[in-house]
């Protein structure tokens, strides 16, 4: 059996700074070992997205404000 070792890509941080919540509210992003995606921690919560799903949040995301913000003037 061939066992190979990875160093995984990993950051954290409080979402303190981000958004309501207690101090002990946390952030992880670890990517994955064929860097097409993030494993993504927030709290007990986990959850996985390649990087095209995350592209499409973003997309989705940045067309629901742009659709808001235009609705302001």
């Amino acid at each position: 059996m061939s066992v190979e070792r990875k160093q995984l890509k990993s950051v954290n941080c409080s979402l303190r700074n981000f958004t309501y919540g207690k101090d002990s509210d946390y952030i992880v992003v670890t990517e994955w070992i064929n860097g097409d995606g993030w494993d993504i921690t927030i709290n007990d919560k986990q959850i996985s997205l390649h990087s095209g799903e995350l592209a499409a949040i973003n997309y989705l995301t940045a067309m629901i404000d742009y659709d808001y913000d235009s609705h302001l003037e």
